[in-house]
């Protein structure tokens, strides 16, 4: 049984690595436009988080006025501690709101990295276009020819990117 030519392998292959190329445009254009849409809900997060720690102090604040208040005698004891444990209570609700917006804005910021990582690698393969050898050797990690013409292009990259 007869091999493949070496001209028509290489041109099999380079074929693939065209189509593999097209798809890696398409995710880094995919990639770029999650960055963006994670960017926006990001910024959104960190003015709502400025708000929600503006509105914590502010019931501070107001907890300590009660405080005054009683003090001065403008309430009894009773309706102090029962105020106190309201606004103490809301406080806290607002506190932990706080924290889940924290949190998720810190996994955006997680995730903007992960995306930025894999943007970079997509943008190295792509970059190498113009030196074949250093494309083939960055994205081909070997092809298998068996008999029967079949042939297997093992890739460097795993299939999230595609």
């Amino acid at each position: 049984m007869e091999g493949i030519p070496e001209a028509e392998l290489e041109e099999i292959v380079w074929k693939a690595v065209d189509i593999q190329l097209r798809l890696l445009e398409e995710k880094e254009a995919v990639f770029q436009r999650k960055k963006e849409l994670c960017e926006e809900k990001r910024k959104k997060l960190i003015l709502e988080i400025k708000k929600k720690k503006m509105q914590v102090e502010k019931k501070r604040e107001e907890i300590k006025q009660l405080y005054h208040q009683y003090r001065q005698g403008k309430m009894g004891k009773a309706e102090y501690l029962a105020r106190k444990k309201w606004e103490g209570n809301f406080a806290e609700e607002m506190e932990a709101e706080l924290a889940g917006l924290e949190a998720e804005e810190e996994g955006l910021r997680k995730r903007m990295g992960e995306i930025d990582a894999d943007s970079a690698s997509i943008k190295d393969w792509l970059g190498s276009r113009g030196h074949k050898r250093k494309l083939l050797q960055s994205l081909i990690e070997r092809v298998d020819v068996y008999t029967g013409k079949e042939i297997e292009i093992r890739w460097r990259f795993s299939d999230r990117f595609i």
